[in-house]
């Protein structure tokens, strides 16, 4: 049986952040690293991180790691070019891709082991990780669904397009944390992602 790929978006430009966000550290590890490091303690051994921006110094901050680079070239058109770039490289490879934004600060490896249950026991076209009924990340896409990731673009929303697409065969999973939601955008957002885990931590 062919794999389960986690492919990691760190190609753009961090142009809101005003300096590349990747290679900020949480707790002493780079906000790119933290996401490499939760989809394999899920078991998503099988890596890929799709470069752009400032390649050297992403790759530095994943100079301890174990994955495979996938560099794109267009990565200043957006989002949409590296999706493709990574899924072009797995797509006779794998069996389904789990991506996860790059910025992704705060998930951990058991939002990776939620999606993947579910898909386990119900191996639907698309598993999206979702908090309090909000779509979040990781997201699992099916083989089915490589030749529609294909085709995305800036224009057409993305992934948002193939997720309506396919919407009757779609698994929204509850994983139970706000941490499926918290990207970073800006630089106020490790204030709101801090006061939102704590909010949680009060809550249990």
């Amino acid at each position: 049986m062919k794999p389960i790929y986690l492919i990691v978006l760190a190609a753009g430009l961090s142009s809101r952040f005003g300096r590349n966000k990747l290679i900020e550290e949480v707790e002493g590890i780079p906000i790119v690293a933290r996401v490499v490091c939760a989809g394999q303690e899920a078991g998503l051994k099988n890596t890929i991180v799709v470069t752009g921006h400032e390649r050297e110094r992403v790759l530095e901050a994943l100079s301890p790691l174990r994955f495979e680079e996938v560099h794109n070239p267009d990565y200043f058109q957006g989002m949409s070019t590296s999706i493709r770039a990574g899924v072009a490289y797995v797509r006779d490879k794998a069996r389904a891709i789990v991506i996860s934004p790059g910025d992704m600060a705060f998930t951990e490896a058991r939002l990776f082991d939620t999606v993947l249950a579910e898909f386990a026991r119900s191996p639907n076209d698309i598993v999206v990780a979702s908090f309090r009924g909000r779509s979040g990340h990781p997201i699992l896409f099916n083989e089915p669904t490589f030749d529609d990731l294909m085709q995305i673009t800036e224009e057409k929303r993305g992934m948002k397009e193939v997720v309506q697409d396919h919407k009757e065969h779609i698994t929204y999973v509850e994983t139970s944390t706000s941490r499926a939601l918290l990207d970073i955008d800006f630089e106020e957002d490790f204030a709101r992602a801090a006061k939102e885990l704590e909010l949680e931590k009060n809550r249990k």
